[in-house]
């Protein structure tokens, strides 16, 4: 929709900051939810962040990422009628938020998990700064001249040879949430 592939034009600057903004908008507004369920019950046992991080560990080394449990969220094409910039801005936000989209790493659960265990302005800055990132490499992408499809394929083939990595990063944090 907004990224393009190497047979549509490429993004404009006119989509490309909507975008970047429902990305920061995205990351605000899944940290306020966090906020709000912790204020209205309260924050998960870092403990459990402990037990998610060695099960995302886990899942990570022995389950191809084809099969975690995703989200079946697709984009939809009524959006298209907002036009091009509102729809950049709500396809940024739906990204920037982390849990609308395919998920990339088992991390993510562990960030999760997280969001529900500790204070809500530092899960504003961790997820402000998963929006960032993502709008970094999006930004770089654009202004190389690249398109974000290419940029994706190449980002998951690197991903695939740093799984072993990314377990044990998972377990250690699981091991330190546990207190073990």
């Amino acid at each position: 929709m907004f990224a393009g592939s190497s047979g549509e034009s490429r993004p404009t600057s006119r989509r490309l900051i909507p975008h970047v903004l429902g990305l920061l908008a995205g990351a605000a507004a899944i940290s306020g939810a966090f906020a709000a369920v912790t204020a209205a019950t309260a924050r998960v046992p870092v403990e459990t962040v402990g037990v998610v991080a060695l099960t995302s560990a886990l899942l990570t080394a022995l389950v191809h990422r084809r099969l975690w449990p995703q989200s079946r969220w697709r984009v939809p094409e009524h959006w298209a009628r907002f036009g091009p910039r509102i729809s950049a801005f709500l396809f940024g936000a739906a990204l920037g938020m982390g849990v609308l989209t395919a998920i990339g790493s088992a991390g993510l659960y562990t960030l999760l998990a997280w969001g529900l265990a500790a204070d809500w302005s530092a899960v504003l800055v961790v997820f402000g700064c998963f929006a960032a990132a993502r709008a970094a490499t999006l930004l770089a992408v654009h202004w190389k001249g690249g398109w974000a499809g290419d940029a994706l394929a190449r980002v998951t083939a690197t991903s695939e040879r740093l799984v072993v990595g990314e377990a044990l990063l998972l377990a250690a944090v699981g091991v330190l949430a546990l207190g073990v």
